[in-house]
């Protein structure tokens, strides 16, 4: 599996580092309560996914997109809300993809 980092990824907390998170997915060594926060596959969706899931061959391709990673399923939530107050303003549209660039 190929996973990659949107340009701007979301924290929910500043020391979480994508990299490390990256190698963790990888390698198979998910810490426990990771959420990954990735476009869905309808159009201007997101999707809030354990990372534990992203094993799972047949739930996901071999291409994942990650724009957010968090702590938590209540950090994801607010992490997204985040994500969508700031997509909004500054773009007065919800479209991800050009936000996110990816």
């Amino acid at each position: 599996m190929n996973v990659t980092f949107a340009k701007k990824v979301y924290l929910s907390d500043a020391n979480l580092d994508k990299e490390a998170v990256r190698k963790d997915i990888l390698t198979g060594r998910i810490k426990r309560g990771m959420y990954a926060i990735m476009p869905a596959a309808g159009k201007d969706l997101l999707d809030i996914v354990p990372l534990r899931d992203l094993r799972q061959p047949h739930l996901y391709a071999d291409e994942v997109t990650i724009i957010g990673l968090a702590k938590g399923y209540r950090r994801a939530v607010l992490t997204v809300q985040k994500m969508i107050c700031d997509l909004y303003a500054a773009n007065k549209d919800l479209d991800i993809h050009a936000f996110f660039d990816f």
